[in-house]
């Protein structure tokens, strides 16, 4: 965790790496080269694809009928105090 905040990412900590500016101990880079693959593959399986279309619509997520004293009793069973009054 040390290595990322100060390098920002993977990366740049191999870019640094391979230029030989970056301040490691001799441990720490040897790991870091013998481990270079798996940990690039891993940066790359770990990143977030924004750009994935979601069909989603908030009016299916509404619901309306429902028992409320159901409910209430159900939140005081699971111990949901803080939600009880919020039910509407």
């Amino acid at each position: 965790a040390e290595l990322i905040q100060k390098y920002k990412n993977i990366k740049n900590l191999y870019e640094e790496l391979v230029t030989d500016t970056a301040v490691l101990k001799p441990k720490t880079k040897e790991v870091l080269k013998q481990n270079k693959e798996s940990a690039l593959m891993s940066y790359e399986l770990a990143k977030m694809d924004e750009n994935v279309e979601i069909d989603f619509n908030i009016e299916n997520c509404k619901f309306g009928n429902f028992d409320q004293k159901i409910v209430e009793d159900i939140f005081k069973k699971l111990e949901f105090n803080s939600l009880i009054n919020r039910i509407p």
